[in-house]
Parts: C-alpha cells; sequence; structure tokens
C-alpha cells in the first residue's frame, strides 16, 4: 500500500476548501504531487519486484541505497537525496492519468 499522493515540497497531502475551483485545485495536484511509495519495502537485493498492469514484473533498484524508493521528492521523510529511482517513463506516479501533461 502507498500514502498516496503528497506533495513533492514537503509529503503532505494538498488540502483546499470545498469551494476551491478546479482551476486553483488542479494544477497543485496535477504538478506538484508524486505518489508517496515509502511504503515499499526493499527486501531483494537493493530492489523491490513490482508487478504491472500488463502483468509483467520488473524489479525497480534502490540507487542510492536509502531503503526507499524515490518517484521525485527532494531529501526529506527518509530519501537520502532526490535520485529518482522510479521513473516517470516506466512508474506512472502522477494524480491523474486523465491529466496527460503531468506525464511528460
Amino acid at each position: 500500500m502507498t500514502s498516496g499522493p503528497a506533495l513533492v515540497t514537503n509529503l503532505n497531502q494538498p488540502s483546499f476548501p470545498s469551494s476551491t475551483p478546479k482551476s486553483t485545485w488542479w494544477p497543485v495536484w496535477a504538478r506538484e504531487t508524486r505518489q508517496d511509495y515509502r511504503n515499499f519495502s526493499i527486501p531483494h537485493r537493493g530492489g523491490c519486484t513490482v508487478l504491472y498492469a500488463d502483468g509483467s514484473v520488473k524489479m525497480v533498484e534502490d540507487g542510492n541505497g536509502d531503503g526507499v524508493l524515490n518517484s521525485g521528492f527532494a531529501a526529506i521523510g527518509g530519501f537520502a537525496d532526490n535520485t529518482l529511482e522510479l521513473h516517470p517513463q516506466s512508474f506512472a506516479s502522477v494524480y491523474s492519468l486523465f491529466d496527460r501533461d503531468a506525464l511528460q
């Protein structure tokens, strides 16, 4: 399980009053958050096996050895540095797949 999307800058989930227009909250959720995968453990010699939606299983390596997989966060909350281990080209980490611009 993951902790869900979090702000890249501080690992908190964005919060807006219910009356906030989509034009205000959507850009924050779509472009300033990533999925927080720190709950994925690193049990296999410096990596974690991941089952993808197409049925394939791939090893994701913990490139800096800090014990957590980073999808785009700064060196906070257990990340030793900002080494990107879950690359967007192979591991979608955005709030919504409906925002195609966020995937680039």
